[in-house]
């Protein structure tokens, strides 16, 4: 059933050949952004993309067609634009833990994908989320005008273990190509006993309350407040 929906999805876009970007997100233990992008590689394509006007649900056990056509009040459906030239189209959804597990991508795309909190400890707080799928990837042997797809999965929680191709600073990635990624698969292990806090957290946190970032933060305040009551007094000055 899932593969069928997914086949469906790539059809509805690519004629001759396309790529896909497909990005994750996991800011926190139950939040799961996820964006698909789809790039559109000839002018038929491009076509294609500009008249797109169906709904994709999220969920991979959609079963009925008709989910495609319209939107129903108890289905919850991917958001959607395209760029100005109609050459990239992109669905994005923030989910939960359990909503992310039955995606309409993910799953369409793997025969299985598993996310689990792992390891409790003496507080009763789980200390790791680990994320697997199998090792046979779906696409290339449903669609054959799919060319490329590349995963990509950032975090603020730090790396235990992966098998990304390419690992950066909180950024994982797996590039799938056509002919190369028999057995290949997406595992990633996250410490969520460490996270990176982002500027605002640490504003809140009070990290930046120095002597250094205190006098920068004056010196911007000062400023516009310069400029706000200069503006007014031109305007008392026409008056």
């Amino acid at each position: 059933m899932k593969n069928r929906f997914l086949l469906f999805v790539i059809a509805i876009f690519c004629l001759s050949g396309c790529s896909v970007d497909y990005h994750l997100n996991i800011d926190d233990i139950d939040s799961f952004e996820e964006s698909i992008s789809m790039n559109a590689n000839t002018s038929d394509d491009i076509e294609q993309f500009a008249n797109f006007d169906e709904f994709i649900p999220i969920d991979y056990r959609a079963d009925d067609f008709s989910v495609f056509e319209k939107k129903f009040p108890r289905v919850s459906y991917y958001d959607f634009s395209r760029n100005s030239d109609n050459s990239n189209i992109k669905f994005s959804f923030d989910y939960d833990m359990e909503k992310f597990s039955n995606g309409m991508f993910i799953n369409g795309c793997f025969e299985h994908i598993a996310v689990m909190k792992k390891n409790l400890n003496k507080d009763a707080k789980y200390t790791e989320l680990q994320l697997s799928t199998s090792n046979k990837f779906l696409c290339f042997d449903q669609y054959d005008n799919l060319d490329e797809v590349t995963v990509e999965i950032t975090s603020l929680y730090d790396l235990k273990k992966t098998n990304a191709d390419e690992v950066s600073t909180h950024k994982y990635v797996w590039h799938f190509r056509r002919g190369d990624s028999d057995g290949k698969y997406v595992y990633l292990l996250l410490d969520l006993k460490g996270r990176k806090l982002t500027l605002w957290e640490k504003f809140l946190n009070g990290d930046f309350y120095t002597p250094f970032t205190l006098s920068v933060f004056l010196f911007i305040l000062g400023i516009i407040v310069f400029f706000v009551l200069r503006k007014i007094g031109e305007g008392r000055n026409k008056i």
